[in-house]
């Protein structure tokens, strides 16, 4: 899936930090899938598990109870391994998962993708085992990486860990973090939007994964407000929560508490969508608000149309922020050419670089452009020409581009 970030960065606020703390996390959900049982699924298991033939893990955590801003100075994943096959030792390597996945349904024939680390940890006798995962856990938490758990696969002999489904509870899967809390100072909220696309442009029709962010860096709680539009005929589709549809998923963390809701107006073209969340945050909180919406516009064949975003937040008295963004989508009969990703996570901000493996899947040669905020408020892009089916992987985007209008 390719992750295009499109970022308005308010303020960047970095208060004192106080002393260090330390938290432990069980596993919120954990099974295995197995290629010799493909559509069997395992998520009631007390064991997890891994190596030939073809056993893979998948864990996830929920990391609500960290305080938004906090910085995590170390983050161990343990397992608590008790059973194998006795035919030695295995080196189990770690991974992070790219979609999201239901403990209940997952099988070997429907799992995520994975994002190999290249990390491993030998597993030679019964016990707790360890693998660091302090970049992951700061990831997910800053925002820059989309939690969809942990994967650990191996190829050598069979292991046995114990699932959150053990009676033990010291022996379940967990995270060992520790973090520095971050002061809250003064200072306007932060917002952010990321459009999740499968191809670019989103074929015609597709479902498009919408997902906004907003961060309080007050100094006491107020009520806020976040607004998005979305025009006519594009519409948002119900997704699946935890056994309910839910047309706008609503996560806060740092005590912020609120709801979002659909409201319809009437505008030029047809019956027009407004995503508004109404609530209270805390300091240092933060709301995030995820909802899919059908993309099919109305545009002549054969071309493609610009689907602009804009998203307004208000926290308090402060001035309301703004942030925007857009994607192109096919129209009806559009027959290329189109450009995919593997699965990553992408984070596009206006000081860093980044890298993006894709893929050309016309049979003609194009040219690609990347493009992100600059830091002087103008776009900046990259430009990359790929012949007809070519992949390129791990090319690493400049933090520093060709300036553009």
């Amino acid at each position: 899936m390719l992750t295009l970030r499109n970022s308005i960065l308010i303020v960047l606020a970095a208060g004192p930090l106080a002393a260090q703390q330390q938290i432990e996390i069980q596993a919120t959900a954990d099974t295995r899938v197995q290629g010799g049982s493909a559509t069997v699924n395992f998520g009631g298991d007390i064991t997890l598990w891994l190596g030939n033939p073809d056993k893979t893990i998948f864990l996830y955590f929920d990391l609500s109870a960290i305080p938004a801003g906090a910085r995590v100075t170390e983050a161990d994943l343990v397992l608590t391994f008790a059973a194998d096959n006795g035919l030695g030792a295995n080196a189990i390597e770690i991974g992070g998962v790219q979609q999201r996945w239901d403990e209940l349904q997952l099988t070997y024939s429907n799992q995520p993708s994975v994002a190999w680390s290249g990390q491993r940890q030998t597993v030679s006798a019964n016990g707790p085992v360890r693998w660091d995962v302090r970049a992951a856990v700061a990831g997910w938490l800053d925002g820059s990486r989309r939690n969809s758990g942990l994967a650990l696969r191996g190829d050598g002999p069979l292991k046995g860990a114990r699932s959150r489904e053990f009676s033990g509870t010291s022996d379940r899967p967990k995270l060992r973090i520790r973090y520095e809390r971050a002061a809250t100072g003064g200072g306007a909220p932060t917002l952010d939007i990321q459009t999740e696309l499968e191809m670019i442009p989103a074929t015609y029709p597709d479902e498009v994964g919408y997902q906004t962010r907003l961060r309080h860096q007050g100094d006491q709680t107020v009520p806020v407000t976040i607004k998005e539009t979305v025009p006519y005929p594009q519409h948002i589709l119900p997704r699946a929560v935890t056994g309910s549809a839910t047309y706008v998923e609503v996560n806060a963390t740092g005590g912020a508490t609120g709801t979002a809701t659909i409201q319809y107006v009437s505008l030029s073209g047809g019956p027009t969508q407004e995503v508004v969340f109404t609530g209270s945050m805390p300091p240092g909180s933060t709301v995030t608000l995820g909802y899919d919406v059908h993309v099919h516009p109305i545009c002549p064949a054969n071309a493609t149309e610009n689907i602009h975003r804009v998203v307004e937040a208000r926290a308090g008295s402060q001035n309301s922020v703004t942030a925007r963004g857009s994607y192109r989508a096919a129209c009806p009969g559009y027959q290329g050419p189109y450009i995919d990703s593997e699965p990553n996570d992408m984070d596009v901000d206006a000081g860093g670089a980044f890298e993006v493996g894709i893929r050309n899947r016309n049979p003609s040669p194009v040219v690609i452009g990347l493009f992100k905020p600059g830091t002087d408020g103008r776009t900046i892009g990259h430009r990359i020409k790929l012949s007809a089916g070519q992949f390129l992987t791990g090319q690493r985007i400049p933090a520093a581009l060709t300036s553009g209008g």
